[in-house]
């Protein structure tokens, strides 16, 4: 397995909208990025929401495919 390349993040987002009022958000972010060949390559993952206030808290799937120059 040495072509999988885990990834892992942990994203903090605050929005600041008036004084004392906005949103706050923690995610994480499991994923693996596939290199095909040295020009193509596959990025797969989950995007799950934690922890926040003031926002929705969701959970999303990544997949996309790059080209690489």
């Amino acid at each position: 397995f040495n072509w999988l390349k885990p990834q892992v993040e942990v994203i903090y987002n605050h929005h600041f909208e008036q004084s004392g009022k906005g949103s706050k958000l923690v995610t994480v972010v499991l994923g693996a990025i596939i290199p095909v060949n040295d020009h193509l390559r596959f990025d797969v993952g989950c995007v799950q929401d934690i922890a926040g206030s003031g926002t929705d808290q969701t959970t999303s799937g990544v997949f996309k495919f790059a080209l690489l120059t």
